[in-house]
């Protein structure tokens, strides 16, 4: 199984150290804002779910791909332990996976994020209200990422 987190940067050989997302869902209490962590996914579909439909739609629609450089050091939290443990709300979902220490990144490659789909997961917060993150339509540009 191979692990990726996107970025608008190029991180190749960059160490990313875990720390507290900075986002709405961690202010609010919704996802854990007490574990330190590097987030992933199994696939770049699960990858751009993750980081949330206003994120993408605001920002740059050119991603940059990373996998961890050497899969044997890093220390992991699947998504089925995040949700049995309340962490992350939405982790059956986005299959998010955390790296618990320091990972150094390797460029897997590129894509370009075209357009929402109609197809979204729903996120419950407080007060009967919800925010809808959507899977997204990208285009492979470079590297070996598996669709």
């Amino acid at each position: 199984m191979r692990l990726f987190h996107v970025s608008s940067n190029n991180l190749d050989g960059k160490v990313l150290i875990p720390k507290i997302p900075d986002n709405i869902l961690t202010k609010m209490g919704i996802e854990n804002n007490t574990i330190p962590r590097v987030s992933f996914a199994p696939d770049v579909k699960h990858a751009i779910l993750a980081i949330g439909y206003n994120r993408i739609k605001t920002g740059p629609k050119i991603l940059n791909v990373h996998e961890p450089e050497n899969y044997r050091t890093i220390k992991l939290r699947h998504s089925d332990y995040l949700t049995a443990n309340g962490y992350v709300p939405d982790a059956d979902e986005t299959l998010e996976t955390w790296v618990l220490n320091s990972v150094r990144l390797k460029y897997a490659g590129k894509i370009q994020v075209i357009k929402p789909l109609n197809e979204f997961v729903r996120i419950k917060l407080p007060g009967n209200q919800e925010i809808k993150n959507y899977y997204w339509k990208y285009k492979v540009l470079d590297g070996d990422i598996e669709w």
